[in-house]
């Protein structure tokens, strides 16, 4: 698992003030040539919230699991649960 702190598509962004997804393309190509895939979740869309002013706010899914095809074979079951911000 890691902590990337970057939306990975446009539809894991929600924000009044920015649509910037600088950062996206970068992660989406590292875990293409790791060669890994992400496991399935439930729960909360969004995973974080910057908690300010209407206006200004944003919504984004920056928490997601990632693992080997040998790791999903073993742990076909695998979910992960998103609770809410």
């Amino acid at each position: 698992m890691g902590d990337f702190n970057q939306v990975m598509k446009a539809s894991d962004k929600a924000s009044e003030a920015c649509s910037n997804l600088l950062g996206a393309e970068a992660l989406q190509d590292c875990i293409n040539q790791c060669a890994l895939t992400e496991i399935r979740a439930q729960g909360a869309h969004y995973t974080w919230f910057n908690n300010r002013e209407p206006g200004r706010r944003t919504w984004e899914r920056l928490d997601r699991t990632f693992a080997t095809p040998a790791w999903l074979r073993r742990f076909e079951e695998a979910i992960v649960t998103n609770l809410p911000v």
